[in-house]
Parts: structure tokens; C-alpha cells; sequence
């Protein structure tokens, strides 16, 4: 038996935010074949809940950058969080040096604006409304709770890294290209949340297998047994990844996943 552990964005969700139904039945033939499939994603669970509900999992599953590993009866094993205080602070400190930002906590966003527009003129949250998110002002709303992350927003967001990590140096950073910028708690990655499930389900880190694609998919690529780039990624430039498939509009995972279960 194997573990098999997917990233979802970039790896088996598409860039219109769908599963395509070949990737679900090939892990759906995957399960009923004996191995054990999770997912470790950098959504919160509230935003993987979809995805979760479509695979119907019933293992442990990695989200929020692998801080969190919610257990099948909904118990978390692992909840690494943000203090209010340094949240806070960090809003504080970058909010006019950035376009947006934001911070999901349960149903909610929590943003700078939430009635920011695009370049384009389109509406900058409509996409965390769609999700059935309320889009709320951050200063005004905001509660006094731990959050999983926080994401600056804005073209060249990422020169604030270095300023960042002198401050936090213990805390785990996402840069995505130039616009976007994750902050997110000590020991918050995906290598750590495959450890965890690969220990609760007694499966040998040999036998672990992880497909991911972006730079938050390291650690997890790396810890695992056999790891499998999707897309020209930065998965792919790494060098941590053993081989190299199709991204999901091209249905990679389900072509592996097939090839895998006849070999």
C-alpha cells in the first residue's frame, strides 16, 4: 500500500477551480486499489471543503500549508496559528505599502478594502464570494483569534520578504511570483503534514508518494518516498521531484495514476 498525497491548485484543480472527472475517478480507482490518498493544500479547510467533499477522503488531510491536519471525524491533529498581536502588527506595518491583503478566518475574509477593484475594473473579492466567503474590512471587523496565514497582496509585494523574515525569523514565507506574499506560522509546510499522516496511517515514508507543483510543494516532494512535479512548475525547476507529468488541464495526474495501478 501506498500513500498518495496531491497538492490541489495546479495539480489536480485547474485553473477554472475544477477537478476534472478523470483525475477523480483515477484516485477513486486508486483508493478501491488499496492505497491511502490525502490531500495537503495552502487553502484553509473552509476553501478545500469543496475539493475534500468531491475526493470523499477518509484519511487525514493537510491544509492552511500543511499547519493544519484535520482527522476524518473533523478533530484537528495539528493547528499551528498566527497570534492575534502579530497579525495585527504585520497588518499594520504593510497595509499602505501594499494593493490589498488578506486573512481568512473560518467563512470569512477579512481584507483591507472590500470593495477593491482590479486593474481591470472587476471586483477584487468576487472570487472569495463565489466560494460563499463574506468579504469584511479587516480594522473594523476583525476579531481578537488566531488565524492560519496571511497574504499581502500587490506588484512587487515580494521586496518585503527580507524585512519580514529579520522580523519573523522563525515563521514560514510563500512568495508567488511578484504579487503575492504568505505569511504563515513556525513549522507551517507540507513535509511536516505528510509526516504526521504517514505516521497516523502506519505507512513507511518509502512508500509515500506527492504530486505538487508550487513552491510550497517542496518540503512535502522532499520528505516523500517518490515525488512527482506537475506542470513546468517551480516543482519541476527544483530538482527535488523524481519525475515530471502533465499539468492538470492535460489530465497528468490521471494518466500517472493509471500507468501506476497496471504497472
Amino acid at each position: 500500500m501506498k500513500l498518495l498525497a496531491f497538492d490541489l491548485d495546479g495539480t489536480i484543480v485547474t485553473q477554472d477551480y475544477k477537478i476534472p472527472q478523470p483525475i477523480l475517478a483515477a484516485i477513486a480507482s486508486a483508493r478501491a486499489s488499496g492505497h491511502a490518498v490525502t490531500v495537503i493544500t495552502g487553502r484553509v479547510i473552509a476553501s478545500a471543503k469543496p475539493f475534500l467533499e468531491q475526493l470523499q477522503l477518509v484519511t487525514p488531510v493537510g491544509t492552511a500549508q500543511g499547519g493544519c491536519v484535520t482527522h476524518p471525524d473533523g478533530n484537528y491533529m495539528r493547528d499551528l496559528r498566527l497570534s492575534y498581536l502579530e497579525t495585527t502588527n504585520i497588518i499594520k506595518q504593510y497595509s499602505n505599502q501594499v494593493d490589498e491583503f488578506f486573512v481568512p478566518y473560518e467563512m470569512r475574509f477579512f481584507v483591507k478594502d472590500p470593495n477593491s477593484l482590479r486593474p481591470d475594473g472587476q471586483p477584487y473579492w468576487d472570487w472569495a464570494r463565489t466560494e460563499g466567503r463574506t468579504v469584511e474590512p479587516y480594522f473594523a471587523n476583525f476579531p481578537e483569534v488566531e488565524p492560519s496565514k496571511l497574504t499581502l497582496h500587490g506588484k512587487g509585494v515580494t521586496r518585503h520578504l527580507s524585512s519580514l523574515q529579520a522580523d519573523y525569523p522563525n515563521h514560514t514565507f510563500y512568495p508567488w511570483g511578484e504579487h503575492f506574499l504568505e505569511v504563515a506560522p513556525p513549522g507551517a509546510h507540507k513535509g511536516a503534514a505528510l509526516e504526521m499522516i504517514a505516521k497516523h496511517l502506519g505507512i513507511a515514508q518509502k512508500d509515500t508518494i506527492a504530486f505538487g507543483d508550487g513552491n510550497n510543494d517542496l518540503t512535502m516532494l522532499e520528505w516523500a518516498g517518490y515525488g512527482v512535479a506537475v506542470g513546468q512548475s517551480e516543482a519541476h525547476e527544483s530538482g527535488l521531484a523524481n519525475e515530471t507529468i502533465a499539468p492538470p488541464e492535460e489530465l497528468g495526474v490521471a494518466t500517472w495514476l493509471e500507468q501506476f495501478l497496471q504497472a
